[in-house]
C-alpha cells in the first residue's frame, strides 16, 4: 500500500544540512529560512524567485526585527537564498517588496542552482 502525506511538506536536501555553513547558521537564520519555505509552500512551489515575505511576517514567525537583515545576510553568504529583487521602503507609491529565491528549489524557469554546494559537506559522526 502506498502511503500518502495528508499535509503540507517541503523537502530540504540532507547534503545541504550536513554542510558546516548550514549547521553554523544562527537561530534567526534558521527561522528566516523556515518562513521562506512556508511562503514557497503557500504558492504551491510556483513562486520561487518571487517569494515575498515582509518584515512583519518574519517578526510574527518569531524573528526579532533587528535580526532579520543579519539572518538574510547569513543565508545569502551560505548560498541558500538569493535576493532576486531588492525591496524598497517608503510611501505606498515607492514601496516595493523584496523577492527571494531558495537556491535548492527549482523555479518556474530553471532547475535549482545549489550555490550552498560551494561549502564542503562534513559527515556527521554518530556516537
Amino acid at each position: 500500500m502506498k502511503k500518502k502525506i495528508d499535509y503540507g511538506f517541503l523537502p530540504r536536501p540532507i547534503e545541504m544540512m550536513e554542510t558546516a555553513a548550514y549547521r553554523q547558521l544562527s537561530l534567526s537564520a534558521h527561522r528566516v529560512l523556515d518562513r521562506l519555505e512556508i511562503a514557497l509552500h503557500k504558492t504551491a512551489g510556483k513562486a520561487n524567485g518571487e517569494l515575498r515575505v515582509t518584515y512583519l511576517q518574519f517578526v510574527q514567525y518569531g524573528v526579532r526585527r533587528n535580526s532579520i537583515q543579519p539572518a538574510l545576510n547569513e543565508l545569502v553568504a551560505a548560498g541558500m537564498v538569493e535576493i532576486t529583487r531588492k525591496g524598497r521602503s517608503g510611501n505606498n507609491e515607492f514601496r516595493r517588496a523584496t523577492w527571494y529565491r531558495l537556491t535548492y528549489r527549482d523555479t518556474a524557469e530553471s532547475r535549482a542552482t545549489h550555490e550552498w554546494r560551494q561549502f564542503k559537506a562534513v559527515a556527521l559522526k554518530v556516537a
